[in-house]
């Protein structure tokens, strides 16, 4: 018999080989999707080399999602053609959850940098309005608002918020808010005249601003990202006392928000205004 058993494995080799175990061995063949090779008298199970690669195929289509029936109707009626086009269809699935896991993980990696960013904030920034220099940067616009009506700017952000999202526009960032400056020096400091979504790299999409390079005047506010009044204010008589001219819009950009923190007076948000050069250009939304 042992010359007769010399080209199988028994079942404990065979999971080994796998690296599995032989209670999923035993549910497969109950199932009929993997009986074993040869069964001798005293009923032990043997496998072949060949049925190594058909297990594997086995794992790699159930990783992809599909059903062990599913996984047996295939073994059972398996071709070429079948096998080809099975894979074809696998590989779109592979690509797509690739494109998912790409996602997530630049999400993963914005939150940390955000984290980061609040880590790392002076006490005296959420005081003393400071200078700073900021590189292009790149938004997906919501439609324009101009208006501090809660229905009106609500239904905006949501409209915005669902557009970023059927386009995988995602990528970690808090929405943002725009208010022009002619609305800052009216006291208008909830008008809204568009929402963001800040994206890494500029999208072939109608809707991308590109907030041009430059330095800034920025200030940090803590608590209710809806109450940015007296933050506004500092803002407003740095430019006074230093002479400076504002660009057309500012920003207003959440760091820490409800997605890592309970407490809403410890949110952070930061209030950017660009510096209008004498010589510089600045991007104006469509």
């Amino acid at each position: 018999m042992q010359k007769n058993l010399s080209s199988y494995l028994s079942t404990s080799r065979f999971a080994q080989l796998c690296g599995t175990n032989k209670r999923t061995l035993f549910h497969y063949d109950a199932i009929g999707l993997l009986p074993p090779g040869k069964v001798d008298a005293k009923g032990y199970r043997y496998y072949t080399e060949a049925q190594y690669g058909l297990f594997q195929i086995i794992i790699a289509l159930k990783e992809m999602g599909m059903s062990l029936a599913e996984i047996k109707s295939f073994i059972d009626q398996r071709d070429p053609q079948r096998f080809h086009a099975l894979l074809g269809e696998q590989k779109q699935r592979v690509e797509e959850q690739i494109s998912q896991l790409i996602r997530v993980r630049q999400m993963i990696d914005t939150k940390l940098a955000l984290l980061h960013e609040a880590s790392e904030i002076p006490p005296d920034r959420f005081e003393d309005p400071f200078l700073e220099e900021h590189p292009e940067e790149y938004f997906i616009l919501s439609a324009r608002v101009d208006s501090d009506a809660h229905d009106r700017f609500t239904h905006a952000l949501y409209e915005h918020l669902g557009y970023c999202e059927r386009r995988h526009f995602q990528e970690g960032y808090p929405f943002g808010a725009m208010i022009s400056s002619t609305a800052l020096k009216m006291n208008k400091f909830n008008e809204y005249a568009y929402f963001f979504t800040k994206v890494h790299q500029p999208a072939d999409d109608p809707h991308l601003f590109c907030r041009p390079a430059g330095r800034y005047a920025c200030l940090y506010l803590r608590g209710n990202y809806r109450e940015p009044e007296q933050a506004y204010r500092r803002l407003l008589r740095f430019f006074e006392e230093q002479g400076l001219e504002m660009g057309d819009y500012s920003y207003k950009e959440g760091v820490i928000d409800e997605t890592a923190e309970l407490r809403l007076d410890r949110f952070v948000t930061k209030l950017l205004i660009p510096i209008r050069e004498t010589s510089g250009r600045e991007s104006h939304p469509q």
